[in-house]
């Protein structure tokens, strides 16, 4: 569902919502560039892009530490999929619960790891990867 989102909130503006360029798909007039990949930091990252976690976070849905993990990283196409995932609620084709649980995933979709917990696709256990493929 949240890569669904993320694909159909891409064909509004796809060079904007990019999510293969690391160093950013969108460049200011003094060159700094914004909806790259993660980095550690949300300090770049307007907080209207993202104010569906805000208020996920703040009603206690979700915690400060799974706010920075899913805006950390093409914070623009998260916001875009974040509007794609609210509009599939109030249309009724999603739950509550399945809104917050895509939302706090990461737009990239790549794991985001603090000690022994991971936020995104599954960790790698064993042999098998993700979906019982062998590496």
């Amino acid at each position: 569902i949240g890569q669904s989102a993320i694909l159909a909130g891409m064909v509004q503006n796809p060079n904007r919502f990019r999510i293969d360029r690391e160093g950013g798909s969108i460049v200011d007039d003094d060159g700094t560039t914004y909806n790259k990949k993660a980095d550690g930091s949300i300090d770049d990252v307007d907080q209207s892009t993202i104010q569906a976690l805000y208020t996920l976070r703040d009603n206690g849905e979700i915690t400060q530490e799974q706010l920075v993990n899913a805006a950390d990283g093409y914070s623009e196409t998260k916001g875009r999929q974040l509007y794609v995932l609210s509009r599939m609620e109030a249309d009724g084709k999603i739950t509550h619960e399945q809104y917050s649980r895509r939302s706090v995933r990461g737009a990239d979709g790549a794991r985001r790891c603090h000690g022994d917990r991971c936020q995104g696709r599954r960790a790698h256990r064993g042999g098998a990867g993700a979906r019982g493929r062998l590496p």
